[in-house]
């Protein structure tokens, strides 16, 4: 999949927004309306593919983004900051030289080759490592330039209720569930999947990937 405008870019968010948004309403017409006995049992089941379309969405659309900006043939010197550490990470193996000093001096003394395009071989670092919690949310948004302090105020929902009752779910656990409790879940992360949405588009649509554009993390 080749995305060589921003307007192709839009249309790559819009499609895999709305395939999702409608599974994620089909999927809770579905538990809301299943009978009593049957439904606890249907809110369990609806919750990790909740889930998975909030990982989904967030890791598909960012590497998205992570596509056109390599179409575009962007310099890194011509990009913020954050997507500079892609050229580190070039130069030493697809790894931060955390225990190479050399490697540190390197960077300090201007030896990393910022002129260079970005690089295809950024996209393989958009990783949700099946576990799209707060933490893993920030370093994805700083990697492709979102702004993630909008999200600070939902870090403690995404890590102790979503992550939460999707994982004791997974693991194998009962993990009741109430309707309140199931429709809570669902309209807040269809909020995220909004959330993340609107900031990835407004990042290009704003070019806060240029440099010198302040991006909060």
């Amino acid at each position: 999949m080749k995305i060589r405008s921003s307007l192709e870019f839009e249309d790559y968010v819009a499609s895999e927004y709305a395939w999702r948004r409608k599974e994620l309403t089909n999927i809770s017409n579905v538990a809301r309306g299943g009978r009593k006995g049957m439904q606890e049992t249907l809110f369990r089941t609806a919750i990790p593919i909740i889930y998975a379309h909030w990982e989904g969405f967030v890791k598909y659309v960012s590497v998205a983004k992570m596509k056109y900006l390599i179409s575009q043939k962007f310099k890194y010197c011509d990009l913020h900051p954050c997507f500079h550490v892609y050229a580190i990470l070039d130069a030493n193996e697809g790894q931060l030289p955390a225990k190479r000093f050399e490697a540190w001096v390197e960077i300090t003394s201007g030896k990393i080759n910022l002129a260079q395009p970005l690089s295809s071989s950024s996209i393989s670092f958009i990783d949700a490592k099946s576990n799209l919690n707060s933490e893993v949310l920030r370093e994805i948004s700083v990697k492709v330039g979102v702004d993630y302090k909008i999200f600070e105020l939902k870090a403690n929902w995404i890590d102790g209720t979503l992550i939460d009752f999707r994982n004791r779910i997974c693991h194998g656990e009962r993990a009741p569930i109430s309707e309140e409790e199931f429709d809570s879940l669902y309209s807040e992360t269809t909020d995220l999947i909004d959330l993340y949405k609107n900031e990835i588009l407004n990042s290009v649509y704003r070019k806060t990937y240029l440099k010198e554009t302040p991006i909060a993390t």
